[in-house]
């Protein structure tokens, strides 16, 4: 089988969760399939560093979006039918070098990442299985940011950009992937014609081996790209709403932040002492090894949390909002504990660093989760079988 998946950047660096799974994924993939990879470099044009892909893809190829788009050409995307919101991210050149590329390497399947690119789906030659890979659910996504930011007008305009369309765009393809199963379940009642396979993130669980669990201090670790409003608004809601009450049970406690981009805001709060604030660091196991505990305390956003998996591989107990661990099949009690106000909150971060024997049943349920559910290869490998069915499927029809 030979697979052209097309992503939203290079997967390289592993600087952030939408390229950890294309990455991860990709690799898996590759021990069952030709892969070939076409990357749409929008924030980073010009990659450098491919890392360790050409190890394990047949072919890489950067495409970098142009500056600017001719001035005729929002009309021209909006009358051939395709979404508004979807403007930034099309070009004919792009969607011409879809073609090309299947064609040239005589592709079974042409896998899209992201909602956003799904109108190069008309580019897919006659033949190719087309797959839409669904990161999140987008109108989803900023819906919960637009009621997050109550009074913000671009919030709202972003969600009603995204409103139905996605659904519509979905049917046009031959399969879906999501990565959770009420993900899935939304596209099914959306979009019901394509058959939907759920592969949820995971971890490279033969890598990320248990850490002791540190030998002093109570740091709680959040980790997460802080450009994105939904991770900014929960480490603000961590320091004002929080840790005030955890802190009253257990002084000593550290609240250690580590993540890409900061903006100004985050910066000048961090300035205060509230917390530790890392950003853009080369390597994040050093933080994992000094906390004591991973905090998922987001308010809002879609998708699912790879950092929340990272923590269960490591043997790093968990504390989230229901919303931070949506998607994940973990159970309350089991595999992490949950609260969704700052009272329940701050009482779950309090229990988990005042009781031995309940961290360290959480972390030995959490890892077996993990093993059992969220390893790389493993889902790798049932991404490959949904090619296959649906090829099978596709034979079947037409013999």
């Amino acid at each position: 089988m030979k697979v052209l998946a097309v992503t939203y950047g290079l997967p390289f660096p592993l600087s952030e969760g939408c390229k950890i799974r294309d990455h991860n994924l990709l690799r898996a993939l590759a021990a069952e399939a030709e892969v070939h990879l076409l990357c749409f470099c929008k924030d980073d044009r010009f990659p450098d560093d491919v890392g360790p892909l050409p190890g394990f893809c047949s072919s890489i190829e950067t495409y970098p979006v142009p500056d600017r788009q001719p001035p005729l050409a929002v009309f021209q995307h909006l009358i051939a039918g395709r979404p508004l919101a979807t403007f930034p991210f099309y070009f004919p050149e792009f969607a011409r070098r879809i073609a090309e590329l299947a064609r040239k390497h005589k592709v079974d399947v042409v896998q899209l990442e992201h909602s956003f690119l799904a109108p190069y789906v008309a580019a897919i030659p006659p033949g190719c299985l087309r797959i839409q890979s669904l990161h999140n659910i987008g109108e989803q996504q900023y819906a919960s940011m637009a009621r997050m930011k109550r009074t913000s007008p671009a919030a709202w305009l972003k969600a009603i950009a995204m409103r139905g369309w996605e659904a519509e765009w979905t049917r046009r393809f031959d399969g879906v992937v999501s990565v959770s199963q009420p993900e899935a379940e939304w596209v099914r009642r959306r979009a019901p014609q394509p058959p939907v396979c759920v592969i949820p993130n995971g971890v490279d669980c033969a890598s990320l081996r248990p850490l002791p669990e540190p030998e002093a201090g109570n740091d709680l670790l959040f980790i997460g790209t802080l450009g994105y409003p939904p991770n900014t608004d929960a480490v603000r809601w961590m320091v004002e709403a929080i840790l005030p009450k955890v802190r009253a049970q257990v002084p000593d406690i550290r609240f250690v932040v580590v993540g890409r981009n900061p903006g100004a805001g985050i910066r000048a709060l961090a300035a205060t002492g509230a917390f530790e604030l890392h950003a853009d660091v080369p390597d994040i196991l050093p933080y994992y090894r000094r906390c004591r505990l991973s905090v998922v305390p987001l308010r809002a956003g879609g998708g699912t949390r790879l950092k929340i998996l990272e923590s269960m591989a490591l043997e790093r107990p968990v504390v989230s909002t229901a919303i931070g661990c949506e998607g994940l099949e973990v159970v309350h009690g089991e595999h992490l504990l949950i609260g969704d106000t700052p009272e329940a909150l701050s009482g779950q971060i309090v229990s988990v660093l005042t009781g031995e024997v309940l961290r360290q049943d959480l972390v030995r349920n959490a890892r077996r989760f993990v093993e059992l559910n969220h390893d790389w290869p493993a889902l790798g490998s049932r991404l490959c079988s949904f090619y296959n069915q649906l090829m099978t499927a596709r034979r079947q029809a037409t013999s």
